[in-house]
């Protein structure tokens, strides 16, 4: 048996929706929490046991059986679980934000789990720490314990972000040839063709650090991204291909309602294509009246327009935060 690498240690699984647990096995899994128990049986090798929904609660211990191996999960908490991704605005660690280390707080019901491309990446359940969280996302910090104080359950932010990634790269590739999104390379930003950036292929981050977390039950996305995508052909149809990684996560994720929060990208004064930017800018408005269950939240006024990294993130991670909250959808 082998379990995906987001089961471990001081997780933290979905409140009131089904809870999935999956891997790899030759014979039948059982899977048990706090009383709640469910059996699957592989197919092609690979099991989903999918438990009946929980409410808050834990610390508990999960434990899986199969292939005669016994495993057990400690300190798993049940409560909200969001999934951040995007470039490197939603990678942007807290050591390069502008939050002074002295202000950094600890919470033992805040945990990270970083879905990074790399498969010899330590895959974790990190617990947030003052003395360590100068290396979590700043919009997973902030947004986290926003979260915190105004829910008080137990909050996990899932990390799938990369540095200079194309929003193609996030959609499995048999969804994007063929399609109207599809554009020739020459036409793309170029960033698709920047040797450092090797990732920047159709469905190359879909595979590499999105799949692993399917169908992983989660309360909400929020996709901050879109720097990468600001050339002429691109910028016109961006609000197309936010249609279209929505509709590809949510079946992955078998929650067709599943809500994504967009953060619109900053102003930038220093952008070679202004109107290409102005343009990914107004498509992510557009997203908002035409992909189902989204919102769209503005930064150019809480953000520096100097930088296309914008150092605070505090006050953006908060408008999130409203955001969620404003939706209804915890609890």
């Amino acid at each position: 048996m082998r379990l995906e690498k987001i089961f471990c240690d001081n997780m933290v699984l979905q409140a009131n929706k089904p809870i999935r647990i999956y891997g790899e096995s030759c014979g039948d899994v059982t899977v048990s929490l706090n009383g709640n128990t469910a059996k699957a049986t592989p197919e092609n090798g690979r099991f989903v046991v999918e438990m009946s929904p929980m409410k808050y609660g834990g610390p508990y211990e999960l434990k899986i059986d199969g292939d005669g191996e016994k495993v057990t999960i400690q300190n798993v908490y049940v409560g909200e679980v969001i999934l951040c991704s995007g470039q490197s605005n939603m990678a942007f660690t807290m050591n390069l934000e502008k939050t002074p280390p002295e202000e950094y707080i600890s919470d033992d019901m805040l945990r990270t789990f970083v879905s990074h491309k790399d498969a010899e990446n330590i895959f974790e359940w990190r617990i947030c720490e003052a003395s360590t969280v100068d290396s979590w996302s700043a919009i997973c910090y902030h947004l986290g314990l926003g979260l915190r104080k105004k829910l008080g359950c137990a909050v996990g932010m899932i990390n799938a972000s990369v540095g200079a990634s194309m929003i193609q790269s996030w959609i499995h590739e048999d969804r994007y040839y063929g399609s109207e999104i599809e554009l020739p390379v020459e036409k793309m930003h170029h960033d698709v063709t920047y040797p450092l950036y090797n990732w920047n292929t159709p469905g190359n981050l879909y595979h590499r650090s999105f799949e692993r977390l399917i169908p992983y039950s989660v309360r909400s996305v929020v996709w901050y991204q879109g720097e990468s995508n600001t050339s002429d052909a691109e910028s016109v149809i961006y609000d197309r291909m936010l249609y279209i990684l929505a509709k590809n996560w949510r079946e992955d994720l078998r929650d067709d309602t599943l809500p994504f929060t967009i953060v619109q990208i900053a102003n930038y004064k220093k952008a070679g294509n202004q109107a290409a930017w102005s343009g990914v800018q107004k498509a992510q408005e557009r997203a908002e009246k035409t992909v189902p269950y989204l919102s769209c939240v503005k930064s150019f006024d809480v953000c520096e327009d100097n930088d296309i990294h914008p150092p605070t993130k505090s006050k953006l991670a908060q408008r999130i935060c409203e955001d969620l909250i404003n939706k209804g959808i915890f609890g």
